[in-house]
């Protein structure tokens, strides 16, 4: 429920942080950097709390990626880590490599793979 949302933006310079809330089941929460201030890189890292109030623990996401561009050619590393609370729970971790990916496809595809869904096809 997007009524429920608060998020908030700013850049300063080459630094993007964003924050998003949720007041609902466990108040969510994520936070993320985007940092361009070196020619044709961009450095991503992200936090989040998803339904921290459940009885089993609900889960804690942390992921981190580089995007390098020179002369027309794109290569991308992203490291995601999700630590599923509750006995017995299992956690996941995902890295993916990709050439020529803008960075919303590639954190589609890695949340995309930890949930078993197919990004092309």
């Amino acid at each position: 429920d997007q009524a429920s949302n608060l998020g908030y933006n700013i850049t300063v310079g080459d630094l993007k942080v964003s924050a998003e809330m949720q007041k609902g089941a466990g108040t969510d929460k994520t936070f993320g950097v985007q940092y361009t201030g070196i020619e044709n890189l961009t450095l991503v890292a992200g936090t989040g709390e998803v339904n921290p109030g459940q009885v089993n623990g609900g889960q804690d996401e942390t992921v981190w990626g580089v995007k390098y561009s020179i002369a027309g050619v794109t290569a991308a590393y992203m490291q995601t880590d999700v630590n599923i609370g509750g006995a017995g729970a299992a956690d996941e971790e995902a890295t993916h490599i990709q050439a020529h990916p803008t960075l919303s496809e590639l954190f589609g595809e890695t949340v995309m793979s930890l949930t078993g869904r197919s990004l092309h096809g």
